[in-house]
This record gives C-alpha cells, sequence and structure tokens, in this order.
C-alpha cells in the first residue's frame, strides 16, 4: 500500500509502538504529523525509513538518541522536553526545529550546521554557540556592516506580510530571518531562518548562505542603509539595536 501522509495529531497518544511495522505495510510513506499529543519514547519511530518528514512538536519527549541513525531530513520538535541533541548530528540534508526545548549543549547542532548544507531553528542559546564557535576576522571587527540590520514589512505573496532581519556579525557569520512585521525579537516567532557566511568589498555585501553552499547574494552598503535587489523591488534595511 502507498500513502503519502498520515496525520495522527492531537489525539492523545502516548504510546508509538503500534507504528514501529509501518516499513513492512505501506511502501511510500513521507510524512507523519504526530504533533501535540502526549509521547515519551519515539524509539519505534527510529527505523521508519520511508519517512522523510516527522513532527513531533507539542509532546513530552525528553530523549531522542533513537535517532541517532534515523533517515529523516525534517523534524519538528518543537515544545517537548529534549536536554541532549546529539543524535540528530548526522542528520543530511536537513530541516530541524528545537525551539522551546531546555538544550545544554548546542555544540552538535553548531558541529550539524558547519558540516552540511540545511536549516535549524532554536533557541538564543544555538546562536549564541554557533556565533563563538568562529573567531573574530579583523577586516570586519570594525566594519559598519557589523550588526543587525532590519527591512520595512512588505508583502511577500504567497506568505503575506513579513520583514527580513539581516544578523551581520564580526566573525564573518551571517543570519538571515524571515518573520511576522511586529515582533520585537525574530529569533522567538521565525517563519524561517538561514545561517552563512559574508564578506565585505568595498560598499558591497556578499552573503553565502547555508555555511558556503547555497546561493549568493549581493546587497550595497549606502550610508546608513542595506539595498538588496529582489526582482523589480529594491529592499533597504536600516540598522537597529541589538535586543
Amino acid at each position: 500500500m502507498s500513502v503519502s501522509d498520515l496525520r495522527l495529531s492531537g489525539i492523545g497518544i502516548e504510546d508509538v509502538s503500534a507504528l514501529r511495522d509501518l516499513n513492512q505495510n505501506i511502501l511510500a510513506l513521507i510524512n507523519i504529523d504526530l504533533s501535540k499529543n502526549k509521547i515519551r519514547d519515539v524509539a519505534p519511530l527510529a527505523g521508519l525509513y520511508h519517512v522523510s518528514n516527522l513532527d513531533l512538536a507539542d509532546n513530552q519527549i525528553t530523549d531522542i538518541s533513537a535517532f541517532a541513525h534515523s533517515k529523516f531530513t525534517c523534524l519538528d520538535l518543537r515544545n517537548n522536553k529534549i536536554t541532549n541533541v546529539s543524535a540528530i548530528a548526522s542528520l543530511a540534508p536537513f530541516s530541524v526545529d528545537l525551539r522551546n526545548n531546555p538544550i545544554k549543549d548546542y555544540k552538535p547542532l553548531v558541529a550539524l550546521l558547519n558540516a552540511k548544507h540545511g536549516e535549524i531553528r532554536a533557541d538564543h542559546g544555538f546562536n549564541k554557540a554557533l556565533s563563538e564557535s568562529v573567531p573574530v576576522k579583523p577586516e570586519l571587527a570594525k566594519s559598519p556592516t557589523v550588526g543587525r540590520w532590519r527591512c520595512d514589512p512588505f508583502d511577500t505573496g504567497e506568505f503575506g506580510v513579513l520583514a527580513i532581519v539581516l544578523r551581520l556579525e564580526a566573525n564573518g557569520l551571517c543570519h538571515m530571518t524571515l518573520c511576522p512585521p511586529d515582533i520585537k525579537d525574530e529569533v522567538d516567532s521565525p517563519i524561517a531562518t538561514q545561517h552563512g557566511n559574508f564578506s565585505v568589498n568595498g560598499n558591497t555585501v556578499t552573503f553565502s548562505m547555508g555555511g558556503g553552499a547555497g546561493d549568493k547574494e549581493e546587497v550595497q552598503l549606502d550610508g546608513q542603509r542595506l539595498l538588496m535587489k529582489a526582482g523589480n523591488r529594491t529592499i533597504t534595511f536600516k540598522k537597529v539595536d541589538l535586543p
């Protein structure tokens, strides 16, 4: 039997051991939504090699060590009780959301992002650990480009009205976040975030997103503004105070 989606969200599930045999009965199962349940033990899900996207947000999970050799490419683990994330260091390609978990050590996530192209959403501790993993570049130490830049909200079409926030650090790291227009801190409510690197040549700032493996984007430094071309539109960024 071929099934693309299995949606079991918000129905009070505590035990997922019955899903262990899905590999034998279903030939193609791409997405499983188990969010908003009462799941603690995820070990029965670890061997589901047909599953690409697994949503386990809003459960009671503390241990994800069973996922150490899993083949998931998209994991949503928001709002759980996870403290150790070393088990997911082998995901590739990947997108993982770990916001609102009491994670003690973010270094495995930093290593994962540095080694492979993907997206990680986590709390402030992750951005701090990522920043501390790269030394300051002397040529950027006093660069006017370093800081937090935000554009005015604009209509993206498909995703509605959003804003972009750029964080440019003196170590050459860049964090680009798409976020709702009315929030004060983009780390708390991102729509999407990419991490990468940037360099400065005169008034041209070049971004290489995804740790150097992704697309490159150029913006122009114009006094106290950064100007980014997006099709027929010019998006203007102004520097704002760091939160």
